[in-house]
Parts: structure tokens; C-alpha cells; sequence
């Protein structure tokens, strides 16, 4: 209760007082104040009127109204259903402001930018969805006369209305209790990383659920030990979607030596079971070949990736941890801990499975070089929440069992992240202009402070301008 209490106080302090710009302090907290100010108090107040409710309202009671024992059709017409729904509300709140590269895509899928989409340099660099994007806006230009951006919009907010029954079947897999389910679907809809799904012009939306269709795989087998291949060829689609998602590999690799069957079981069913995803592969490169794309460039920028040792900075550390902020939902703290209280954890090859995943995401977002403006491009950070929080939810449905303390933790988990994300997503919705870009080109942290383009994080504890 007291590390509830102190992680309350600081979010509030961080909301109501703390200096937060585009350029220093506490800037994934940015948007906040470009929204009314009336909407830092109701965000502060939110997460304590929720337990106050909950007095009145028992979690128990809650769960008991969740419908069981559905009948199969009944079931895929309520994910249809919801689908449908979250799609309505993430086209009507769609994001206004274009991020990173937004500009840039919409330049060179509308033909404005470059030699063509898919004969241009950098086509191999996230291949699949050059292709997906090129699909939409031929399709939507000829039945609606769509401009480029409202295509692009639109298949992100596909890509999040297929996320929700994706994330159903992933609750239904990770949590037994009717809590558990709860909290394992809720939790991940709370991410800042949800931004993707609200028409963001980008191209981390397909990734992102294609990563989740591939947890799940992963998932199946290992408690099933059935559909194998399917896996590695939802990794390898992931893969074309967008490099960032090579983070998977480790995973991928680890799979086979913790699944059910022996030792000569598992030469027996991984052999063939990778075909499928070279076959894939192999397809895709034909395919793309034959649309005319050229030489496979994974960097045609020349651009280095890795962060020299020296450059692991306290300054980086701080916008690595700000990004973080930004993307994965803020309940992480409450509920983190569940991940260590949990007797028998690390047997179960589903929590082992899920940390190879997060460690590889997190090992992403802290080592990746700091030279590209991490405000601007939050977006490509985003994905690597999306393991981080099912491990974590998965954890904290395992702690949950009967204890009502842990549920209601959970319950507050949620509502702080909420508190946070829906200003996030409206600040978007609202406002057009972009915010002053934070980090730019390729240099480190100390080159752009002494440009200019980014100030020495001083001010993080100082009470801000209100």
C-alpha cells in the first residue's frame, strides 16, 4: 500500500506541478498541458474515485456479470461486435497530428516523394506494409477518392479493431479466473502505445498487432503443443511487417527447448514446422521482386543503430525511461512487483517464454540509438510495450486468485493508465501542429544539447510554469 501511495503522489505532483515541455523536464507528459486544465485534476482525481467506487461496488460482483459458458457463434458475434465498436471509436478519435516520418509516408505513397513506393530505396525496410499501404490507398482512391492520409488512418484502425479479438483469445489463454481474463484483456488496451490504433499515420500499427497474432501462436503451442509452424510463420510475417520486430528472434529460438514433447519429438516437428515460414520468406521476396522492388537495403541510410558504451548516458537513460512513460501503461509500477510474489513462475514455460520476449524489446528501446528524436518517434518505441505488458498482466492474474488487495491494485493499475492515455489520445485528436522536435539526426544527446535542439533534463523535479 505504501509504494501505491508514493507512485500516486509522484504521478500527481508530475501532473499537477512538475515542469514538462517537448524539450525537457518531464516531456512525455507534454500534452497535458496543451489540453484544458480542468482535465490534470479529473486525471488526478479518476484513479481514487475509481477505489472509492469499488467500495460500493465489489470487484466480485463486477466479474460475476461476465458472461460464461457462451455458445461458439455467440462468441464470435460479440468479438465482431467489439471489433466493430473499437473500430467506430478509433476512426471518430483519429489522430490529427502527424509523427516522425507521417509527412514523409503520406509523400511518398502519394507518388510526391521519391521513385514509388515499392521501387524506392528504402522499400525492404518495413516491405509488408509498403504493400498494405499501397493496397489501401489504391482501393480507398477508386471507390471513395480518398486522399492518401485518411487511407493510411484507416488501415491502422483496422490493424486495431483486429488487436481486440486477438487480445480476447490471448486472455483467454493467459488467465483462468474470470478476473484474470479481465484484467489480462483490459490491461493492454491501456498502453500509450494504443495511440497506433487512432489512424496514426505510421507504420508500427500492423506490426504491433501482428507481434500480438505471434505471442499468441506462441502461446498455443506451448500449452498444447500443437500448430507449431504457426509461430515462426507469424514471426516471419511480423519480420516483413517491420524490422524492429527481429526482436523476436531470440524467442523464436528458445521455443523449441520448451515445448512438451522430448527430445526427438521436438527434431520431429521443428524440422518441417520452419518450412511454412521459409516458404513465406521466399514468396514475399519473389513477389516484391516481381512488383519491382530492387536490391534488399535494410539500412539505406547508413545510419548506426547500436549505442557506443560511452553514449549510455544518464541523459539517455532518462528519455529511454520517458518513452517508456509514453507507450506502456503507467499501472506497470503497481503491478510490476506480482512478477516476483508469484511461487513457481519461472517452471512455467509460458512466464519464461513471455520474459525472453520483454528482455529482448527492452533490451530494443534501451539500446537503440538515441540520435533519432525519441519524442517525434515515439511510435517506433511503441511496439516493445505490447510484450513488457502481457508479462507483467500475466503475472498479476497468477498473484490474483481470491486475494481481493491484489484485484483491487489491479483495478487501480488500470485506472491510472487510463487517466493517462485518453488525454494522450485526445491531445491528438484536437491539435494539429507538431510539437518542437526533441531529438533530431543521428547524433548523440551532447551534440543536440549543444546545438540547441534539445535541452539537459534539469528541471524533471522543479515545479513547472502553471
Amino acid at each position: 500500500m505504501a509504494l501505491l501511495l508514493l507512485i500516486y503522489v509522484l504521478f500527481a505532483y508530475v501532473v499537477l506541478l512538475a515542469s514538462k515541455s517537448a524539450t525537457d523536464g518531464w516531456w512525455a507528459f507534454f500534452f497535458l498541458d496543451e489540453l484544458p486544465g480542468w482535465v490534470r485534476f479529473v486525471s488526478v482525481g479518476a484513479p481514487l474515485v475509481s477505489l472509492l467506487v469499488l467500495r460500493f461496488m465489489p470487484i466480485g460482483a463486477v466479474v460475476k456479470r461476465i458472461p460464461r459458458g457462451q455458445s461458439r457463434v455467440r462468441h464470435v458475434l460479440l468479438l465482431v461486435a467489439t471489433a466493430l465498436i473499437a473500430a467506430s471509436i478509433f476512426w471518430t478519435f483519429r489522430e490529427r497530428r502527424l509523427w516522425g516520418d507521417g509527412p514523409t509516408i503520406v509523400g511518398v505513397i502519394d507518388g510526391r516523394i521519391g521513385r514509388g513506393a515499392i521501387t524506392e530505396v528504402f522499400y525492404w525496410t518495413k516491405p509488408l506494409d509498403h504493400l498494405l499501404a499501397v493496397g489501401a490507398v489504391t482501393i480507398t482512391r477508386r471507390l471513395w477518392d480518398w486522399p492518401t492520409k485518411n487511407a493510411l488512418a484507416l488501415l491502422s484502425v483496422l490493424s486495431g479493431a483486429a488487436f481486440i479479438p486477438l487480445l480476447c483469445s490471448v486472455a483467454r489463454r493467459l488467465a483462468r479466473s474470470a478476473y484474470g481474463r479481465l484484467f489480462v484483456f483490459c490491461f493492454p488496451l491501456t498502453m500509450g502505445a494504443g495511440q497506433l490504433w487512432f489512424g496514426h499515420i505510421e507504420h508500427y500499427s500492423r506490426v504491433t498487432t501482428l507481434l500480438l497474432a505471434t505471442l499468441l501462436a506462441v502461446v498455443y503451442y506451448l500449452q498444447t503443443g500443437r500448430a507449431a509452424w504457426a509461430a515462426p510463420f507469424l514471426g516471419a510475417v511480423t519480420i516483413t511487417a517491420h524490422p524492429l520486430s527481429l526482436c523476436l528472434a531470440p524467442g523464436l529460438c528458445v521455443l523449441p527447448f520448451l515445448g512438451p514433447q522430448s527430445a526427438c519429438g521436438k527434431f520431429r516437428i521443428w524440422l518441417p514446422a520452419f518450412m511454412p515460414a521459409l516458404g513465406y520468406l521466399l514468396a514475399f521476396f519473389l513477389l516484391s521482386h516481381g512488383l519491382g522492388a530492387g536490391a534488399v537495403l535494410l539500412n539505406p541510410w547508413k545510419i548506426r543503430f547500436i549505442l557506443h558504451p560511452g553514449e549510455l548516458t544518464s541523459i539517455h537513460l532518462w528519455n529511454v525511461f520517458q518513452n517508456w512513460l509514453l507507450t506502456a501503461p503507467l499501472g506497470l509500477a503497481v503491478v510490476g512487483l506480482d512478477l516476483f510474489r508469484t511461487k513457481n513462475l519461472w517452471r512455467d514455460p509460458v512466464f519464461v517464454m513471455l520474459a525472453v520476449f520483454s528482455a529482448s524489446f527492452f533490451a530494443f528501446t534501451l539500446l537503440y540509438n538515441h540520435g533519432l528524436g525519441r519524442l517525434r518517434d515515439w511510435s517506433l518505441f511503441a511496439p516493445a510495450a505490447l510484450p513488457l505488458c502481457l508479462f507483467v498482466a500475466y503475472g498479476h492474474a497468477r498473484r490474483a486468485g481470491g486475494d481481493h488487495s491484489v484485484k483491487l491494485r489491479g483495478v487501480f493499475a488500470i485506472a491510472l493508465s487510463i487517466t493517462f492515455t485518453v488525454p494522450w489520445v485526445a491531445s491528438n485528436h484536437i491539435h494539429k501542429k507538431r510539437p518542437a522536435i526533441q531529438i533530431a539526426g543521428n547524433e548523440s544527446d551532447h551534440e543536440n544539447i549543444r546545438r540547441g535542439i534539445f535541452t539537459a533534463t534539469q528541471k524533471a523535479f522543479q515545479p513547472g510554469n502553471q
